[in-house]
């Protein structure tokens, strides 16, 4: 008796999934990507819709202060926030609230509040120190 349940729960577990799989009207293998949907991969595929991303080359100096949660750099009404640096806190030891800093990078506007950026540091001047924190050419992201 236990087989007999047991044969017919792994009967019907096994045709419920078949039947999930096939549930992807949009197309698995359309043939042109072989095997991964179109709409995952590089070609076809669109970020968002809706305005485009601008990104600006921004070079910023100011004292550091914590803004939403992340560090940043307040200069007249714009906020920057510069969430990399998060990592070299104990590393670097005049990363401190307050103290005065030089980042170069490429400013992408916040989608939320139009007075915030974030930044992605390519050089850092701390404590009379520079710092080239350009480790990655893929930004902006594509």
């Amino acid at each position: 008796m236990k087989r007999i349940v047991l044969c017919m729960v792994l009967g019907m577990s096994v045709i419920a999934l078949s039947q999930a799989r096939d549930n992807d009207r949009r197309g698995w293998d359309d043939g042109r990507r072989g095997g991964w949907n179109n709409r995952h991969s590089g070609w076809g595929y669109h970020h968002r819709s809706g305005p485009v991303m601008v990104v600006e080359q921004v070079s910023i100096t100011g004292n550091l202060t914590i803004d939403k949660g992340s560090i940043a750099i307040k200069q007249g009404d714009t906020v920057y926030i510069v969430p990399g640096l998060q990592r070299f806190v104990g590393f670097i030891d005049s990363l401190k609230e307050g103290a005065q800093a030089s980042v170069e990078g490429f400013a992408v506007p916040s989608r939320w509040d139009p007075q915030t950026k974030y930044v992605r540091v390519t050089r850092l001047n701390i404590g009379g120190q520079d710092y080239d924190m350009d480790a990655s050419p893929s930004f902006p992201p594509r």
